[in-house]
């Protein structure tokens, strides 16, 4: 009986820590997206541009933001993103 109750507390407590760490990374994500979109929003795009880009950050966030930030550093010299 110990060594059962131990085995379901432990259970009991990874499943805590692996939320946690999901609940940080998500949070983590959002603030990206976050600066990413208003980024987004301060950058010399026209409307439609970025509404394509605010769209593509919501709906895939994490490949989102990183194709927006590759493609701004990548064409940083030029006027607009793609």
């Amino acid at each position: 009986i110990i060594q059962t109750d131990i085995e379901s507390m432990f259970s009991n407590f990874c499943h805590i820590l692996r939320n946690m760490i999901l609940f940080i990374l998500g949070f983590l994500i959002l603030l990206v997206d976050i600066f990413a979109i208003k980024d987004i929003t301060s950058s010399r795009l026209d409307s439609l541009k970025k509404t394509l880009w605010i769209l593509f950050v919501l709906i895939v966030p994490v490949l989102g933001m990183s194709f927006y930030y590759f493609s701004k550093s990548f064409y940083s010299s030029k006027k607009d993103l793609v």
